[in-house]
């Protein structure tokens, strides 16, 4: 199991029998969760990035995405919070550095040979 870093949190309530932080900072993150368990409300614990991508709520009610990189591996993402038609937004993946440059020069009506001139200038990469 991962080891959890310690997170301070400061609460009142009456599970932890105190109402200062010393009360959570003094017991275990299984302890905690116990105590939070038997109270009336939601709660939850802190999550790291990787914990979130792997959250398998996320992932069931589509707020995580799985897009692949220039190199075909998956990547987990937040999704797209915009829904048209209740129809979640597609996600790709971003551009490498440079990747559309000359498709760009070359549809502002430069040449190969223009384009070259520039990138042997400097001005482009």
């Amino acid at each position: 199991m991962r080891q959890r870093r310690p997170v301070l949190v400061v609460v009142s309530i009456a599970a932890f029998g105190h109402s200062d932080a010393y009360a959570i900072g003094s017991r275990t993150f299984d302890e905690c969760t116990r105590l939070l368990s038997l109270l009336k409300g939601q709660w939850s614990p802190v999550q790291d990035a990787w914990e979130v991508a792997h959250d398998e709520s996320l992932i069931a009610n589509g707020r995580i995405a799985d897009v692949r990189d220039a190199q075909g591996n998956h990547q987990r993402l937040v999704a797209n919070p915009v829904k048209f038609d209740e129809a979640a937004a597609h996600m790709k993946r971003a551009p490498m550095f440079a990747e559309h440059t000359d498709e760009v020069l070359r549809e502002l009506g430069m040449d190969d040979h223009d384009s070259i001139e520039l990138k042997l200038e400097g001005a482009i990469t």
